[in-house]
């Protein structure tokens, strides 16, 4: 879910900055029996069109690959940007044809000028359960510590703002749940290596904002 909300986010924001129509992509997912669509529960702009579909035969592969190696090919309904590595790519922001993005776009750079609608879009109030306001109402009220385990699944992560501190896992869930949840003068700890596999790592330093203090 949270490698979702970081597409979605890069997309509605380029869109907005283009003034643009969103379309989504999801036919992948009825040919993935370990994921779906997870963001339905948000209200969502944008709607799926299959006609921008990746296409799953092999010829409609072979020109999809060929058209995103060459996106400036003329008499193309959208040009196809593939992202090559996690490092944030400033051109993204430039982009004023209508494209189609492939990749996980995993850096608020890619979304924060329009950060106050992104995180009204996944507004986690209506997903906070009555019961710990009531048993807890100095977590909502108060300076707080939220701390965000990641065990194979993961903790559920109810965070509706953080007014203190704030330690994450190397995970997107976890990043959003601190992302959304942060206020002025709160303290975000993430970890300084959040990829096992030393290529990975390289490529991880624009996940993690620079406000936020890496360990």
């Amino acid at each position: 879910m949270g490698n979702q909300m970081f597409q979605y986010a890069c997309a509605y924001a380029l869109a907005k900055r283009m003034s643009a129509e969103l379309y989504l992509d999801c036919a992948v997912f009825a040919r993935d029996p370990l994921r779906s669509f997870s963001l339905h529960v948000f209200p969502l702009a944008g709607r799926e069109n299959p006609q921008v579909s990746r296409p799953c035969n092999i010829v409609g592969k072979a020109v999809w690959k060929i058209r995103a190696k060459l996106p400036f090919l003329p008499f193309q309904a959208f040009i196809i940007v593939e992202e090559k590595s996690l490092n944030f790519n400033p051109r993204v922001l430039r982009l004023k044809k209508n494209v189609y993005l492939k990749g996980h776009w995993q850096s608020e750079k890619y979304f924060v000028d329009a950060a106050d609608a992104v995180k009204a879009l996944y507004n986690l109030e209506p997903f906070i359960p009555d019961e710990p306001r009531r048993r807890y109402p100095e977590i909502f009220t108060g300076t707080s510590v939220s701390v965000h385990l990641r065990r194979g699944d993961y903790l559920n992560a109810h965070v509706r703002s953080i007014h203190g501190l704030c330690e994450i896992a190397n995970s997107s869930f976890s990043w959003w749940a601190a992302w959304l949840g942060e206020r002025q003068g709160a303290n975000v700890i993430a970890p300084a290596r959040w990829f096992n596999a030393p290529s990975l790592q390289e490529q991880a330093g624009d996940i993690i904002p620079e406000r936020w203090i890496a360990l």
